[in-house]
């Protein structure tokens, strides 16, 4: 591991997977593990593994983690990947989405992704602690600006989720010119129940994304 980042090279891949997780989640376990045991046959992968817990993130901003997300995505560049896909999770998927280069990525699989509707305040929170947010959702974007991220994206939502409401998926999915939501049933925020469901939707997605090597 360097710089936080877990790195599996596929040298024969032309497309590299990005997994950001959530604040708690980590990048390993159920149902990142079977994504990635799938996708690594095409794909190299970089986890972000830069925190344990929210202390971890205290005394960060949002610039110090877009530039974690930066360098993963210049790692997998290094590696020869010429599409970048994104996996991530809550928290991660907020990175996802406010990323200031994210119409770079080639897709997204976002799982009921923590962010805000409302003003965009992106730019406060890269300059400001995030021990100053009371939760994920603090940091918000207008949802109308997703109108320009034309990048195939798949939102995932439990329909049970009490951290990020589902409703927050569809209106992002609306919006995005090429966004598609999956809500899954019976299911809260970590599709607690249904890993292997949502593991298989997901690479479902991203084989059909990453085709063009096959």
């Amino acid at each position: 591991m360097s710089n936080g980042l877990v790195v599996e090279e596929n040298p024969d891949a032309g497309h590299g997977l990005l997994v950001v997780p959530g604040i708690s989640s980590g990048p390993f376990g159920s149902p990142f593990d079977e994504v990635v045991d799938e996708m690594s046959e095409y794909c190299s992968v970089v986890r972000v593994d830069a925190w344990d817990d929210a202390r971890d993130l205290e005394d960060m901003t949002l610039r110090d983690l877009h530039e974690i997300v930066e360098g993963a995505v210049e790692r997998l560049r290094d590696l020869g990947c010429e599409g970048i896909h994104v996996l991530g999770k809550s928290f991660g998927g907020q990175l996802a989405l406010t990323y200031p280069e994210n119409v770079s990525f080639d897709s997204m699989v976002l799982w009921a992704p923590a962010v805000g509707l409302g003003e965009n305040n992106v730019e406060k929170w890269r300059s400001t602690a995030l021990r100053q947010a009371s939760t994920a959702t603090d940091i918000s974007i207008d949802i109308s600006e997703l109108e320009g991220l034309d990048v195939e994206t798949l939102l995932i939502h439990g329909e049970n989720d009490q951290v990020v409401e589902v409703e927050n998926s569809r209106r992002i999915a609306d919006q995005l010119p090429d966004g598609d939501v999956r809500v899954i049933e019976d299911t809260g925020h970590s599709f607690e129940g249904h890993e292997g469901e949502v593991a298989e939707i997901t690479v479902d997605f991203l084989s059909q994304a990453t085709s063009s090597d096959r």
